[in-house]
């Protein structure tokens, strides 16, 4: 089995045009970049003011406990309730 420094080596002696190939191969097997994926899923960016209005659901003078609390209970009393 050769090393990855034997095959980098074995590359440099190609000539141009096969060294361009390879490049072109080893580009298309590149893993996409999370910019790539979320414009293939139509996902845009979100902004501060839509972020925050998610976090609207919970009235701000109430305590984190009291957060807790209610999704405790509305776990018992709806197992398959959603917040959204």
């Amino acid at each position: 089995m050769s090393t990855l420094e034997e095959i980098l080596k074995a590359a440099r002696t190609l000539p141009p045009q096969e060294q361009r190939r390879l490049r072109e191969l080893l580009a298309e097997e590149a893993p996409k970049s999370i910019e790539q994926i979320a414009a293939e899923q139509g996902v845009k960016p979100i902004n501060y003011e839509e972020l925050r209005k998610l976090g609207e659901f919970w009235p701000e003078d109430e305590s984190i406990d009291d957060f807790i609390a209610a999704v405790r209970e509305w776990r018992r009393d709806e197992p398959d309730r959603s917040i959204d």
